[in-house]
């Protein structure tokens, strides 16, 4: 045995050998060969050495195992043939050995058909059959032998035991096999040729898997025949399927690959030659974009670099002549004309000339003002238009821009859509919104920057009041219409809140639905007095309607300025004051100085933990200086303003309504803390009771609904201390047996669900008959979808779109001790989309809810003091039930009392600061 092994280790070095010297001939060929006589040579050397290789092995061989001799011998050998006639048809060598050539590879493909007999052999014999095949065809063989003995190696295919392998070799040959088809109808001309060449390219294409290396190659080379036959034929489905083709070359593509600048030139001339044919403009926007992309992949200095800004300036001025020549009212006008803009503007920006910048402000303007075209397209193309006229500092013009912006916002997010498409689509537009506002400060055009503010804020929320709108009057006038306005808007809101994904036929009857409604409208509008039905209110009627205890203050911040405007019942303007000591910039750093602040003491979520220690002794860089920032650069400013020179005897109210990063920032608790001073510095409660609001609508809307006579109060009080998976929250128990203990005390009916009784369903069903309920549980606010934020009860969590669903028609007030219920999402901050939010568009009136995490410690000792203030009003009044346009001092008073138990420490602010008041 050592003897035999000793000799197939030395018979495959002799053939380890030959292979070296058969690569080193074919080094020799590919260099060297220049002549006719020469490839004779090398050809007759290589023959040579293959004869030489096989005299001395094949006797070991033989001798000790036939199957070892075919598997490693022949197989070694004929790979290095079959190379060998390809490197030589590669460099074109004249009429080399044509004859020789096609005799080797003949045999070649014989000797591997007999390999395939064994199975053990077959992939190494189908690997040695590829490369030739093709090359065979191109010198003497017609296609239907070729395809004769390339698919006799695979009749066996279902007896092989790696169907996979044999497919992906069999891919293999039919891509070279296309390749060179394709290759000769260049030469040809033959539709035969180019027709063989696309059945073998579908074929490979179809056999590779998509995350083959080939795969982009044979989807380009697929592509590109279908190009040609498109040319001399004219069937535009081959351009259509090219197009199809280059596209998933392209997809599938590596970053970086040397051959993706040609790819997407020929993507780009593919929907060139479509847009001759058909002359559909978006066709030569998608050339320009794909010769955009070859251009910057292109690497400097490339030879191919001139031809290809070549090829995109002609497409440039094509699109030009050709969007001159589109008919009004096309719907791809407002896209061609706003490309159009974008190149004006993208010269404007490398030369600084004016007439660039007036062209593109021009052609932006025509793109944002068509009828037709998509919503999302004329709204940023109104964007582009504001920013050119802007940097002309035409002013007007810019207003005139930013008020299309806005007017446009609400077909971008349309009832046509599920919220949460809706909320997505708004994911960009509120940074527009405030610069808009800021602008039409700076101008002096305050009414609207009011105007535009209301509009651009809460849409969705806006959305889903609008279809719940009493109608009253509307049913006297016309109940037909009213009967219509009832059942569409039901039906629109069902469909638009659904969770789960919607199937073709229910998107259509939704969007018809949609249209439906906007025709409603406009039947409703036209009859008398119904002219501004569902319309955005104009600063005149906002400002005709405002509550008279109190201002409130809409804080704008945007890259360009920092601004106030505050509306003061009595007063025909809002009152502009500017915050020049404060940026965005501040508002972004104090906001993650102070969630890293809360990161870092565990404040993320409602326990039974006593995290003073530590706190309190801290340096003067946590909370209390955020709130002395907030102080000195917004809140004592707009006090200012508003000439609150001292603290008033009797304070009134005042309504936060806060943009971009100041919504996660304690506005309310501004001021100077100092643990260690005599005298409190002055905060914000020291002169006005403070409460929040999404948009200026929802307060005036809370209002007109609070003339409306009361039913006696009903309390529902859920407890939920041990809600898995979280921590047990012992405190829940104290605070909502108090709570109890208080009401039944004062005659007022309460219910109690706690721990297993307060499922989700019981839940649901006891909110729709309890006008109040105060709700002692976990919460949580979903990173990426607000509306799957929630509170935790026995059997789950009931989210936030669960909640917004209900109709509630005796809702009055939400006390919501829970953790973060009024942390939205930091990307759609303007739409305020958290669970305080939403108990408010449920139809609650007001809203008690928690910036971060509350302490179970002191949360009873909150809740309590809260009641028992409105308890002490109640009876001092003489009336029968509870008040809640009294909630927010209710609130002041038990966080107050806090305080001055606990003092000014960072353990202190911690403690109390969280607890805001939304709502009427």
């Amino acid at each position: 045995m050592a003897t035999l092994s000793s000799e197939l280790i030395k018979a495959d070095q002799n053939l380890t050998g030959a292979t070296i010297r058969l690569d080193g001939i074919l080094f020799d060929i590919t260099i060297e060969c220049s002549s006719e006589d020469a490839a004779h040579s090398l050809l007759e050397g290589l023959q040579m050495s293959v004869a030489d290789a096989r005299e001395q092995t094949v006797n070991t061989l033989e001798r000790t195992s036939p199957t070892l001799w075919k598997y490693h011998g022949v197989i070694g050998l004929y790979r290095n043939m079959g190379h060998l006639a390809i490197t030589i048809q590669s460099e074109e060598a004249s009429e080399v050995g044509f004859l020789e050539l096609t005799k080797e590879i003949s045999e070649h493909l014989d000797i591997t058909a007999v390999v395939h007999s064994n199975k053990r052999q077959h992939k190494i014999g189908t690997e040695v059959g590829v490369p030739s095949l093709s090359i065979a065809y191109t010198i003497s063989v017609d296609f239907e032998e070729v395809q004769q003995r390339r698919s006799a190696p695979f009749s066996r295919l279902d007896e092989l035991p790696d169907k996979t392998e044999v497919q992906r070799l069999s891919a293999i040959d039919l891509f070279h096999t296309g390749t060179t088809l394709a290759e000769r109808f260049e030469e040809t001309g033959s539709m035969v040729d180019i027709s063989n060449a696309i059945e073998s390219l579908q074929s490979a294409v179809a056999l590779l898997p998509e995350d083959h290396p080939l795969m982009p190659s044979s989807l380009a080379n697929l592509g590109m025949a279908l190009a040609r036959r498109f040319e001399r034929a004219g069937d535009l489905t081959d351009i259509t399927a090219a197009i199809q083709h280059f596209q998933k070359s392209v997809e599938l593509g590596a970053d970086g690959h040397a051959d993706m600048p040609s790819r997407l030139t020929n993507l780009g001339n593919s929907f060139l030659r479509r847009f001759e044919r058909i002359g559909d403009l978006a066709d030569i926007s998608a050339a320009i974009e794909h010769f955009q992309n070859a251009v910057e992949l292109t690497p400097e200095g490339d030879a191919d670099m001139p031809s290809r800004l070549n090829d995109l300036g002609n497409m440039f001025l094509r699109r030009f002549r050709s969007v001159e020549l589109a008919p009004d009212g096309h719907a791809g006008l407002s896209s061609w004309l706003s490309n159009l803009g974008r190149l004006f503007l993208m010269r404007f920006m490398e030369t600084k000339r004016v007439g660039d910048c007036q062209a593109a402000s021009l052609y932006y303007c025509f793109a944002a003002t068509q009828n037709t075209g998509s919503p999302a397209v004329r709204h940023e193309a109104a964007q582009r238009w504001a920013y050119c006229a802007f940097s002309l500092e035409n002013y007007a013009e810019a207003l005139r821009a930013y008020g299309v912006a806005i007017e446009l916002l609400p077909l971008m997010s349309n009832l046509g859509q599920r919220i949460h498409t809706r909320h997505a689509r708004l994911l960009g537009p509120s940074d527009l919104t405030r610069q808009a506002v800021a602008v039409a400060l700076i101008t002096g055009s305050n009414n609207n920057a009011l105007e535009w503010f209301e509009r651009s804020r809460c849409l969705i929320w806006t959305q889903i009041n609008q279809l719940r709108t009493p109608i009253d009057l509307l049913q006297q006038r016309n109940p037909r219409l009213a009967q219509r306005f009832l059942a569409l808007s039901t039906a629109l809101e069902s469909s638009g809140t659904t969770q789960q994904f919607a199937a073709e036929d229910h998107v259509l009857s939704q969007l018809k639905r949609a249209q439906e409604w906007e025709q409603l409208l406009t039947e409703i509008r036209g009859l008398a007095n119904f002219k501004d039905f569902l319309r955005p209110p104009q600063a005149s009627n906002i400002l005709s309607e405002l509550p008279n205890d109190g201002p409130i203050v809409l804080i704008n911040l945007s890259r360009t300025s920092c601004d106030a405007l505050a509306l003061i019942h009595g007063l025909d303007d809002p009152i502009h004051i500017r915050l020049n000591n404060f940026t965005y910039e501040d508002a972004e750093l104090l906001r993650n100085q102070l969630w890293y602040h809360l990161t870092h003491e565990k404040f993320c979520i409602r326990d039974s933990d006593d995290r003073s220690d530590g706190i309190a002794s801290r340096p003067d860089t946590g909370l209390r200086h955020i709130l002395r920032e907030l102080w000195n650069g917004i809140v004592w400013p707009i006090f200012q303003g508003l000439g609150y020179s001292s603290t008033p005897a009797h304070r009134k109210r005042i309504w936060w309504c806060v943009t971009g990063p100041l919504a996660f920032l304690p506005i309310h608790a501004a001021g100077v803390y100092d643990p260690n001073a005599h005298v409190s510095g002055p905060c914000a409660s020291d002169f006005a009771v403070s409460s929040y609001i999404p948009n200026v609508t929802t307060l005036l809307e809370k209002l007109i609904d609070n003339e409306f006579e009361r039913p006696e109060t009903k309390i529902l009080l859920l407890s939920q201390p041990n809600a898995l998976p979280h921590a047990p929250i012992p405190g829940t128990i104290t605070e909502t047996q108090a709570v109890l203990r208080r009401m039944k005390e004062a005659d007022i009916q309460a219910v109690l669900l706690e721990d297993e009784e307060g499922t989700k369903n019981r839940v649901t069903e006891a909110l729709r008959s309890h006008g109040w309920v105060h709700i002692a549980s976990h919460a949580s606010q979903h990173p990426t979808d607000p509306l799957k934020s929630g509170f935790y009860f026995h059997n789950g969590q009931l989210e936030l779109l669960e909640i917004i669903r209900q109709r509630l028609p005796s809702a009055e007030f939400a006390y919501l001790s829970a953790c973060q219920t009024s942390v939205g999402d930091e990307n759609l901050s303007d739409e305020v989309v958290h669970l305080a939010a939403g108990m408010l568009a449920a139809g609650y009136q007001g809203v008690v809810a928690t910036m971060w995490s509350i302490k179970d410690q002191y949360a009873p000792e909150v809740a309590e003091n809260f009641y028992g203030y409105l308890l002490q009003d109640m009876k001092d009044r003489g009336i029968h039930r509870l008040d809640s346009r009294r909630a927010a001092y209710a609130l002041d008073d038990a966080t107050r009392k806090i305080r001055a138990k606990l003092g000014d420490s960072e353990h202190s602010l911690l403690t109390w600061v969280p607890y805001i008041h939304l709502g009427l």
